[in-house]
């Protein structure tokens, strides 16, 4: 019965993280009318660095996935961020 239990957990991860991924493509295209493939090569990416963080540093794979993020965010240049995206990270009273 566990490995019944794990298996459908695991096909639900798994629906839950492609549902992201093309929720991700969807609103990128609805809003640029662009198709971006390059996203999909970030997704590889990601994945393919937390999954060597997982095995090099002995983490579970919640927190080798969950250092990430920071990382993503420390990595973008403020320059490329603030006038590509419309100046999100920028503050308001500098807009």
């Amino acid at each position: 019965m566990t490995g019944f239990v794990q298996v459908l957990l695991s096909g639900l991860v798994d629906g839950c993280v492609c549902a992201l991924i093309a929720l991700g493509m969807s609103i990128v295209y609805s809003i640029s009318r662009i198709i971006n493939l390059a996203q999909g090569g970030f997704v590889v990416l990601a994945a393919l660095t937390a999954v060597s963080r997982q095995q090099h540093l002995q983490l579970a794979p919640l927190l080798s996935s969950r250092s990430l993020a920071p990382d993503t965010i420390a990595h973008c240049p403020k320059s490329v961020c603030s006038t590509r995206f419309g100046g999100w990270m920028t503050p308001p009273s500098r807009r």
